[in-house]
């Protein structure tokens, strides 16, 4: 066996390529997440930790070597598979949010509405991406500059809802926050990732289009869970002055 660093992982890599069970069970993982954590029902919380699901599911996709980068069929097929998985993460997480998450927002912040439709317009261009994933070859090219800016824009979507989680943590109880999350996990659990007829967020579900489920009805994970409370308790309707001078 080997003792230099290098040579150590040069070595090892082989190892791992010549090991066929160990490349069968690398083929057969899924990334399908995990099940979701009950404790904690804060609205904050509860899409924290689905918006770190579907982040932990884009580092996957960008750690594996697409087309542009010498991926090999088993890397494009794992790459594709990924993107399913986020398709249906992304799929139930915004049915969810247009159900309970966006109507509870407007009746606690006076902008309520705006933030409601510049959130609308950001799920429809991540739609509108994930519907193009699906139609591209995961040996093409372009699949891989379509993941790329699906991760932009999810990151882009997941730093706006940040911030309106932020000015939430000020303007309601947590009691209140709680209640939402609650309703929040309820629709989740009863929504399923299915095709949208016209693509649009509006109607009975905010789907992406050409969406599907595998088994995964059930599952809905926390990659990263971010240890604490929600944060600051308020019984006040209004964020202060402070919070809304962090979001200009």
């Amino acid at each position: 066996m080997p003792t230099r660093p290098t040579r150590v992982l040069e070595w090892l890599k082989d190892r791992a390529a010549a090991d066929a069970p160990m490349q069968a069970a690398a083929r057969a993982r899924d990334a399908a997440p995990g099940e979701p954590d009950e404790d904690d029902t804060d609205i904050l919380s509860v899409l924290t930790r689905q918006h770190d699901q579907v982040t932990a599911l884009l580092r996957q996709v960008k750690a594996i070597p697409g087309v542009a980068k010498g991926g090999s069929p088993s890397h494009q097929a794992e790459r594709a598979s990924i993107i399913g998985a986020v398709t249906v993460a992304l799929s139930r997480h915004e049915a969810a949010e247009e159900q309970q998450f966006w109507p509870w927002v407007r009746s606690v912040l006076d902008d309520g509405d705006d933030l409601a439709q510049t959130a609308f317009g950001q799920e429809q261009e991540g739609r509108d991406l994930l519907a193009a994933l699906r139609k591209a070859d995961a040996s093409d090219e372009r699949f891989d500059e379509l993941a790329e800016e699906l991760d932009k824009a999810c990151r882009k979507h997941v730093a706006f809802e940040d911030r309106v989680l932020l000015r939430l943590r000020g303007a309601a109880s947590q009691q209140d926050r709680e209640a939402a999350g609650s309703r929040f996990l309820r629709v989740w659990r009863d929504t399923a990732a299915w095709p949208s007829p016209n693509g649009d967020h509006r109607g009975s579900s905010a789907v992406v289009a050409g969406a599907t489920v595998d088994g995964g009805r059930e599952k809905a994970g926390r990659p990263v869970k971010r240890r604490g409370r929600a944060g600051r308790e308020s019984n006040g309707r209004k964020a202060d002055d402070k919070t809304e001078d962090r979001l200009e």
